[in-house]
């Protein structure tokens, strides 16, 4: 997930608002550390994880499964 928003912000300031590469490289090493993208990924399962099984069918009654 944080994969996207990388690629994304990426896209965002260098595409759309003519920035360079090396500018967005340095700044995402600057303010990005390694324990923020460990939280982002958990955050992203929990999150993410969270309304699919919700939206799941249960078993309707006196049936196995």
């Amino acid at each position: 997930m944080s994969v996207v928003g990388v690629l994304g912000g990426y896209f965002f300031n260098v595409i759309m608002q003519g920035g360079t590469p090396g500018a967005y490289l340095s700044s995402f090493n600057a303010l990005a550390q390694l324990p923020d993208l460990w939280i982002g990924e958990i955050k992203a399962v929990i999150f993410g994880s969270s309304p699919g099984r919700r939206g799941l069918p249960r078993p309707a009654s006196g049936t196995r499964a």
